[in-house]
């Protein structure tokens, strides 16, 4: 079709290209030419021509209103294109091509209908625009959600860190001073129950009784106050060569093991020399040693273990840059010291939260001892990790470095 200004259609292109593969014999010619007459008239067809195959030549068979091209001119009123190619292979084919002026009536309808069709196509487009529009803007909407969500987490998080870190501001500040004015007192407490056992030796078992209770207590709050004190302020290590053995023997034989309780120990005596401080790190044992006690109050078997680090365990550990060892050393340069027993074990809600300060799931104590062990294990180069599955038990492994120069 073409347009002249204001989308007004001037004139029409019309083409026809038809394929035929039949042949038609004479007696069939006039069958033939009826069918297509009425189809013509069915579909609205203006011009049509019948063309058949015969030898290697061309022949046109019926025309309704025009047999050549200048027939064609003849009716077209105001000239146009007008072609006609009538080339035959083994099928047959039929090209015709023309053009001409639009009456007033033609014109009209075909605006009619060229709009409706702008139409159809517009809504059809911006129907697809605006789903693609809203798919957009639902994905928007779950990105923002996503966003607001994991936002909020941080802020609460932070929150919780903020309020922590007051507590322990105030802890640190509390502990020193505090920590310093009850041990005295408590060293007093100490030494008058073991006078008096030694006085009364041949007292009634109530009587012992009753002191055991008070040594016990006592012994109890020296502990939180010694973990308040290394809280506060961790000391550097003095480090010297130790084997695992006399580090794990020395923590036991400060340890109280129920006779309820089955004790394991796993440690080969070709393993390397520890280079750590014996006292911090006999003092880490000892707290790992007393949570397995207390987390089997029905008994179990208590399992400590030593082993060179690279034997089982992934990633190499890092450490600080400090006593010769550099950032990040390998685990063959580790030798790994576990504490495992068969208790209840830690929910997994709770493993996140194991080496925060202040907290606790015992009845006793204020959730300083872990953190202590961690700050102890770090300030000798080390590592502490944790295992634990709910009813079968709880394991804790500290890798602390090799005397290089015995490796």
């Amino acid at each position: 079709m073409a347009f002249a200004e204001h989308e007004k259609i001037i004139a029409e292109l019309a083409i026809l290209h038809e394929i035929s593969s039949f042949e038609l014999l004479d007696s069939e010619e006039n069958i033939g030419r009826n069918a297509i007459e009425k189809a013509s008239r069915l579909f609205g067809i203006r011009y049509f021509a019948w063309l058949r195959k015969k030898g290697e030549g061309q022949r046109v068979v019926a025309s309704w209103g025009f047999r050549n091209p200048a027939d064609i001119d003849a009716k077209t009123k105001g000239g146009g294109l007008n072609q006609f190619c009538f080339s035959f292979s083994e099928f047959g084919l039929l090209f015709m091509e023309h053009s001409r002026p639009l009456s007033d009536r033609e014109r009209r309808l075909y605006t009619i209908f060229a709009r409706q069709m702008e139409k159809s196509l517009m809504y059809a487009e911006n129907f697809a625009e605006r789903q693609e529009a809203e798919e957009e803007l639902r994905s928007l909407n779950r990105e923002l959600e996503h966003k607001v969500e994991e936002r909020t987490r941080q802020l609460l998080d932070a929150q919780e860190e903020l309020v922590r870190k007051e507590k322990l501001s105030i802890l640190g500040q509390l502990s020193g001073s505090v920590g310093h004015e009850l041990r005295n007192p408590l060293g007093v407490m100490s030494n008058a129950v073991y006078f008096l056992k030694l006085v009364h030796s041949d007292a009634d078992e109530t009587t012992k009784e009753y002191l055991d209770i008070i040594k016990q207590e006592i012994d109890n709050s020296l502990r939180i106050i010694t973990d308040l004190l290394d809280f506060a302020r961790t000391k550097t290590p003095q480090t010297k060569a130790i084997t695992a053995r006399e580090l794990t023997d020395e923590s036991l034989g400060r340890c109280a093991i129920p006779e309820n309780i089955e004790l394991q120990i796993e440690i080969p005596d070709n393993l390397p020399l520890l280079r750590v401080d014996p006292p911090q790190m006999g003092q880490v044992l000892q707290n790992l040693i007393m949570n397995a006690v207390q987390a089997m109050p029905d008994g179990g078997a208590l399992r400590i273990g030593a082993r060179f680090a690279g034997a089982g365990l992934a990633p190499a550990p890092s450490v600080p840059a400090q006593a010769g060892y550099p950032q990040g050393a390998p685990l063959q340069d580790f030798i790994a010291i576990s504490v495992a027993d068969t208790g209840a074990g830690i929910m997994p809600e709770n493993m996140k939260k194991l080496f925060q300060p202040l907290f606790t799931t015992k009845a006793k104590g204020i959730g300083l001892g872990l953190v202590v062990c961690k700050n102890l294990v770090e300030a000798n180069n080390g590592r502490i990790e944790v295992a634990s599955e709910p009813g079968k038990g709880t394991s804790f492994t500290v890798l602390l470095p090799i005397e290089r120069n015995k490796i």
